[in-house]
């Protein structure tokens, strides 16, 4: 897609009319800056500009061309910050997991340990009760790239699986 529009631009844009391996040596870093100023946020800059790098790298091994594209460099994107919810709304939210509903302590629980826990929907997949010490509240999960971490439970935690396992096989 994005090599479709870097065609349509190199069309439209430039006194090019078409693309031959002697255009893509002639077309300017200038005039490719120029499409990529066009984008409408960092994101697509810098995926339109690894695009444009990938396939004059590409180029250069295929067919001995210069690569043009490699002076532009990336443009930096901060970093977003965590938001989080207040906590009216994490308690309203936990309040609405168990309206009316058969499985009230099971959805308060699981909505408890994402709010509190902050584990992964794949996590809380595959826990399993053995993974969890009610003891010492230490949870064992396994998170990404297979890695096992130690989560603490709180006593709301505490109380609301406990809730679930008194009923959960009646």
């Amino acid at each position: 897609n994005d090599l479709k529009r870097i065609y349509n631009f190199v069309m439209q844009e430039t006194e090019y009319k078409e693309i031959t391996l002697e255009t893509l040596q002639q077309i300017s870093v200038n005039d490719y800056y120029k499409f990529l100023e066009k984008s409408k946020s960092n994101y697509t800059f810098n995926r339109q500009l690894a695009t444009l790098k990938t396939f004059y790298t590409w180029l250069a091994i295929v067919e001995n061309l210069p690569n043009v594209i490699s002076s532009i460099k990336s443009v930096k994107i901060p970093q977003r910050g965590v938001k989080y919810f207040e906590e009216d709304d994490a308690e309203m939210l936990v309040s609405f997991a168990g309206h009316k509903d058969l499985n009230k302590e099971r959805n308060i629980c699981i909505m408890k340990f994402f709010l509190d826990l902050g584990v992964r929907l794949s996590e809380l997949m595959n826990m399993n009760i053995f993974d969890i010490n009610l003891k010492t509240g230490e949870l064992k999960v396994i998170g990404k790239g297979i890695k096992e971490r130690v989560i603490y439970l709180s006593q709301g935690d505490i109380d609301a699986l406990n809730n679930y396992l008194a009923v959960r096989n009646q």
